[in-house]
């Protein structure tokens, strides 16, 4: 099958599980969406591997689409807003842009999410909540840019899942920032709760949800692949690979 078409039907099949996830909820108590009938849907963790996958520029279409799609279906998923959807738009753009060695163009890309939150959080008491949360996207991109893409082509398993995951954890924190910005826009919250609440719970977010979302990355990116092999512009599967082996054989003990 010609490698085009499948990351055609991949591209499809990722956009529309994202918005089909959202009749679930991935169980994240993150302030402000605690206590507003809202929810964080699972299929968010499937954005990076969107810009990963199929680089900035569709991936990014894709979060758009999956997203908005989401929200219409699922309004409770739009915890930030109308625009929550942006905030996996970036993510996406983010990831794929750092995929391609381009990390002066994550880093900027990045910059609306801080000129976002700057903006929308003017007259709230959040100096450390600005201070750590800037610093953590100016770091994660700049060392995902640095080591991240160096180490997705590394010897090992190892090495490779450590770059994705600087990657991940680089997009996560610009999407991160931009929801936090349009949160501070969209909701009427005590002040203080920003620079307390808010920096613990979106802080434990992005570590919890990096990890999470590291999962269909592993598994599109380094367990998928290993199945199939390339020959030009077409993809076949790895008659040498056991797994591959036994799928087969099943296939045929059921045609029988």
């Amino acid at each position: 099958m010609k490698l085009k078409l499948i990351k055609g039907l991949a591209w499809l099949a990722l956009t529309g599980l994202l918005a089909a996830l959202s009749r679930w909820d991935a169980g994240f108590l993150v302030f402000p969406v605690f206590g507003e009938n809202l929810r964080i849907s699972p299929g968010l963790a499937l954005v990076p591997l969107l810009g990963i996958g199929f680089g900035p520029l569709a991936g990014t279409m894709g979060a758009l689409a999956g997203g908005y799609l989401a929200q219409v279906w699922v309004p409770q998923t739009a915890f930030a807003g109308e625009w929550t959807f942006a905030g996996a738009a970036l993510t996406a753009l983010i990831c794929g842009l750092l995929v391609k060695r381009n990390w002066i163009g994550a880093f900027l890309a990045g910059m609306p999410a801080v000129v976002l939150w700057l903006v929308l959080s003017r007259g709230l008491p959040a100096a450390v909540f600005t201070l750590v949360f800037v610093t953590n996207l100016l770091v994660t991109t700049v060392l995902a840019g640095i080591f991240g893409t160096d180490f997705m082509g590394g010897p090992g398993p190892l090495y490779r899942l450590v770059g994705y995951l600087l990657v991940v954890w680089s997009g996560l924190s610009g999407g991160l920032l931009a929801l936090a910005g349009l949160s501070a826009g969209y909701y009427t919250l005590p002040e203080y709760m920003w620079d307390g609440v808010a920096l613990y719970q979106f802080l434990r977010f992005l570590f919890q949800f990096s990890g999470l979302a590291l999962i269909p990355v592993w598994l599109g990116r380094m367990v998928i692949p290993r199945f199939f092999r390339r020959e030009g512009d077409r993809l076949f599967p790895d008659r040498d690979n056991p797994v591959t082996g036994i799928l087969n054989g099943l296939r045929r003990s059921f045609k029988k």
